[in-house]
């Protein structure tokens, strides 16, 4: 019977006490844009589209190509302003997943991949001094800033 006492007692005191860790979320890293600094605005010095210029959008995805996050579309992007071009996203991050930014050129019905940057983690994020993060691909066509908010 005084086990039984024990073992309810302990119970009692350690009830939000999780040793096995399921079910704990880490708190989210929310990214609430992008600057994209640099890109190819053409395709090899040939137009992305018939009327010369891509019709840029920005894509948060994971390895299998699925998209977290979508921006609204910016037509006819020839030249970058000075400051990078701003495309919104409202993206809430936490996990283990492995994440890629993915500038699209995107003409409606079909979207054309323009560059795909290194992957990048939760922990990538979290561990971002500032409030944004810099990312780029393997290539350095692309550069891009991802904004981060509390």
């Amino acid at each position: 019977m005084r086990l039984l006492w024990l073992l309810l007692g302990t119970a009692l005191v350690l009830p939000g006490c999780d040793f096995t860790r399921e079910g704990y979320l880490p708190p989210a890293v929310h990214i609430s844009g992008v600057i994209l600094q640099d890109f190819p605005l053409t395709r090899d010095g040939n137009p992305w589209d018939p009327d010369g210029a891509a019709d840029v959008a920005v894509e948060i995805q994971n390895i299998g190509g699925t998209a977290f996050a979508r921006s609204a579309v910016v037509p006819n992007v020839a030249s970058l302003p000075e400051n990078g071009l701003t495309l919104d996203l409202d993206l809430d991050v936490r996990g283990e997943r492995t994440f890629y930014l993915v500038v699209l050129d995107d003409d409606g019905p079909t979207s054309e991949i323009i560059a795909v940057s290194e992957p990048f983690s939760y922990a990538d994020l979290e561990a971002a001094a500032a409030d944004t993060m810099s990312i780029q691909d393997d290539r350095g066509r692309l550069r891009a800033l991802l904004r981060l908010t509390p």
